[in-house]
């Protein structure tokens, strides 16, 4: 292992939001470890939520949540392109570029159908059925989770 690829697993190392790396190479061994700052908790917020019979209190952004859960159930999962990890969709290889797919286009199993960033690694996501896309579901730049549905084809 040269001095540069040290150097430069070092680099990614420090830009990463690892804490603690190690690698052992031929002769070579290290391990790289980083302070972990504090990070505060954000205080829980509670919501008044009319109910039948009363009313309930829930936790701040639940019914956003229930409604979005409500959303991602009602597609078919036979027609859903869900996401294949957790972390930042884009709808296109770089902001000047066209989006890899459109409303109205047909796609094939393996089109590249958008990209998650995870990691600071760039993964293509694939369609894992034929169709037409029918509608897309996330937005770019958007934070998906996994299993979410990106999209719907027919």
């Amino acid at each position: 292992m040269e001095l540069q690829d040290m150097m430069e697993l070092w680099d990614r190392f420090d830009k990463s939001r690892a804490t603690e790396m190690e690698l052992s190479y031929q002769d070579v061994h290290f391990r790289l470890k980083q302070d972990v700052p504090a990070v505060a908790v954000p205080q829980t917020q509670t919501v008044v939520v009319p109910q039948a019979g009363g009313i309930a209190a829930a936790p701040a952004g639940a019914a956003e949540t229930a409604y979005a859960a409500d959303a991602a159930s009602a597609v078919d999962d036979e027609s859903a392109i869900k996401a294949p990890l957790a972390g930042t969709f884009y709808r296109a290889s770089s902001p000047e570029a066209d989006a890899f797919v459109s409303v109205g286009q047909m796609v094939h199993k393996g089109d590249v159908i958008g990209i998650i960033e995870a990691m600071k690694l760039y993964n293509e996501v694939q369609a894992d059925k034929e169709g037409v896309i029918q509608e897309i579901l996330a937005e770019d730049g958007q934070l998906v989770e996994y299993h979410q549905v990106l999209m719907t084809v027919g």
